[in-house]
């Protein structure tokens, strides 16, 4: 999926160009597409009905 490659390329890229504009702080980490993190909640919900 081509769209899904440039989405995340996006976020890091403004992420990026907004570093370097004075006086905007932008703190250090990592970029996780909605779809991912979706993911990554329900995997927790699984995990936390099995307990």
């Amino acid at each position: 999926m081509v769209f899904g490659k440039w989405k995340k390329a996006a976020k890091g890229l403004n992420l990026g160009k907004l570093s370097k504009i004075q006086g905007i702080q932008v703190p250090e980490g990592f970029c996780v597409t909605t779809e991912a993190y979706q993911m990554a909640l329900e995997q927790i919900a699984r995990f936390a009905n099995t307990i």
